[in-house]
């Protein structure tokens, strides 16, 4: 039988910070079969962030943080407020760790940061973990740099993320780090692997991608925008200067909205796609299209749907192999998912807790990219995406 007291998930709306902060501990903590030996807050905006780091070392041996959009629990989907998961171990924690992401070296700052970890510490056989950056404009280098330090022993959950008015910090231990990267990791008897689905599906021929002296993406050879017009020929008089109604003849919201609406898939031997955002901006003459998917690599224009995002959802959860021995699940879905879902983030939680058992703790953090490993593939960054860790007793 498994003990899922061993985990346990709460949330505060209190708008001070200190009450916020030992609220949410306090209600993560009460069902613990002893001391926390681990306490991670997700803050919204609206916090003193040192504060709160501060008042959360209090409360046990190893404590972190990061700004958040908000949080998705049981209790429902929080926008203001912070949301704190704890810990009661049955394996040994490694970290917290925290390290300042340097925008000329950002794989050296992920390097810095898989040092860190194990600085006080051997390096475990194999265990999972989860990591947070405040750096999504440098997600790729950052993650790569990590994992060269880490290692494929250990597999990661994570995000990008930042609050609402978006500040972004990550803390360990009392320590407040600005655009910074956060990791901390269980180690275990097995590796979990973290899902990762997405609902995205690819339309048209495929198109090597290259790049421009000024960083903008070319397909084929070709500013971006004209392999979108061959394929979404009604998009044609958005993409030249007048948006539809939607966006009130905001062509700059417009073109942000289409590259939301059609995100770009690379391709997997699998068959499985990775999907990044395609960011349209105005140009002098034509839009300019900016991208994370990698250069030289074959990539496809992608379309999804309300339904077919939550179909995924779904496949995700169970792909997880079943969780009736499962002590609590975490993970990350992306924000521009929520433009698809007429009732917000209800819809996903709605999922979660018709597929995930009831007495099983539950936490996803909307991010702003999401990390994990791809068909057992290393650990990479990618949009648009939901990864989800099940975290399981050290005796299965």
């Amino acid at each position: 039988m498994v003990d899922r007291r061993t985990t346990g998930v709460g949330v505060s709306r209190s708008e001070e910070s200190v009450r916020a902060t030992e609220e949410s501990i306090v209600h993560a903590t009460r069902d613990l079969p002893g001391e926390a030996d681990l306490i991670v807050s997700w803050v919204t905006e609206g916090y003193d962030a040192q504060l709160v780091a501060e008042t959360a070392s209090r409360y046990a041996p190893n404590t972190c943080g990061c700004s958040a959009w908000g949080s998705i629990t049981r209790e429902g989907v929080l926008t203001r407020g912070i949301t704190t998961i704890a810990w009661s171990c049955d394996r040994q924690v490694i970290g917290p760790a925290v390290s300042a992401v340097d925008s000329g070296d950002p794989a050296g700052s992920g390097g810095r940061l898989g040092s860190a970890l194990f600085a006080d510490a051997g390096r475990p056989r194999s265990g999972c973990g989860i990591v947070f950056t405040n750096a999504p404009e440098h997600g790729h280098e950052l993650v790569a740099g990590f994992y060269d330090a880490v290692g494929p022993e250990i597999s990661f959950c994570g995000c990008a993320t930042r609050d609402a008015a978006s500040r972004r910090y990550v803390y360990a231990d009392g320590q407040l780090v600005e655009n910074g990267a956060l990791a901390v990791v269980f180690a275990d008897t097995a590796r979990i692997e973290p899902v990762v689905r997405h609902g995205w599906e690819p339309f048209g021929p495929p198109a090597l991608a290259t790049r421009a002296a000024d960083g903008a993406l070319l397909l084929d050879g070709k500013p971006a925008w004209e392999m979108y017009l061959d394929l979404l020929p009604e998009e044609r008089t958005g993409f030249l200067g007048a948006a539809d109604d939607a966006t009130d003849g905001d062509s700059a919201a417009y073109l942000k909205l289409l590259g939301q609406d059609f995100p770009l898939g690379m391709p997997l031997y699998s068959g499985q796609y990775v999907v990044y955002d395609a960011e349209f901006t105005p140009g002098e003459r034509y839009p300019v299209c900016r991208s994370a998917v990698f250069e030289g690599s074959l990539v496809r224009i992608m379309h999804g749907t309300d339904e077919s995002l939550l179909r995924a959802l779904e496949a995700g959860v169970s792909a997880c192999g079943g969780l009736e021995d499962a002590t609590a699940v975490i993970g990350a879905t992306c924000l521009s998912r929520l433009r698809f879902y007429g009732g917000g983030y209800e819809t996903e939680l709605e999922v979660m807790r018709s597929t995930v058992p009831s007495d099983v703790p539950l936490a996803l953090l909307p991010a702003h990219g999401e990390i994990g490993s791809v068909d057992g593939g290393p650990a990479s960054f990618f949009h648009k995406s939901v990864t989800i860790l099940p975290l399981r007793s050290e005796e299965r």
